[in-house]
């Protein structure tokens, strides 16, 4: 009697296994067949996002430089009055160095 309990208990535990496994594969067939038909739909769409993405990226390339470009024109500016005030000072203190204090 009590092979007969056991051998009822394994088919139950078997025939459980197989429900699930027959299940986990439906869900992944069917998972597999959603990813296709989603990638077809995206691969329609990719273009369009592509073109307008690149017309953000230009767009917000021009914004940035008409932002900046006051600033970088400044910054030349300053540069070049340095370099000017620098060029100009150094040979009237070399000048200046060269002549002895006794002589003034």
């Amino acid at each position: 009697m009590l092979e007969t309990g056991v051998d009822i208990a394994l088919i139950f535990l078997t025939l459980q296994a197989l429900v699930l496994l027959v299940f986990v594969v439906i869900l992944t067939a069917l998972m597999a067949k959603a990813t296709a038909v989603v990638r077809s739909k995206v691969q329609s769409f990719t273009p369009v996002v592509q073109e307008k993405s690149q017309q953000l990226a230009d767009i917000t390339d021009t914004a940035s430089h008409k932002v900046a470009e006051p600033f970088i024109r400044l910054d030349a500016r300053r540069a070049r009055a340095e370099a000017m005030v620098k060029q100009a000072v150094t040979p009237a203190a070399a000048a200046f160095a060269s002549k002895p204090l006794s002589e003034e």
